[in-house]
């Protein structure tokens, strides 16, 4: 359960069907969201990324605050590509670009 949320009661919840859930492809849409933004190396540094992120998550403080999921990707590749249109007149690869997303 997510915090401040409570449980649907009994009659409620006969009325519901359930459901199957499985976890988002971050890879998939890591380089949609990269292709969006305008990158050219769309797939390979949504790996990259990925893989940066999921040994975050597995090598560094298991801390609540700490979030590696969708909610923090996406906000980060977003910002790489606003880094990209800002940069267009510089010759910085696109793998910096992502980086200093990454990094601030």
């Amino acid at each position: 359960y997510f915090s401040g949320r409570n449980e649907l009661p009994g009659n409620f919840k006969a009325l519901m069907r359930p459901v199957a859930m499985i976890l988002p492809d971050l890879t998939m849409i890591a380089e949609v969201v990269l292709i969006a933004e305008g990158f050219t190396e769309a797939r390979h540094l949504a790996k990259k990324t990925i893989t940066l992120y999921s040994l975050m998550e597995q090598q560094l403080s298991k801390q609540t605050f700490y979030d590696y999921s969708l909610r923090n990707l996406k906000p980060v590749l977003n910002m790489a590509g606003s880094l990209k249109r800002s940069d267009l007149s510089s010759q910085t690869s696109e793998e910096m670009i992502l980086l200093r997303a990454i990094r601030d």
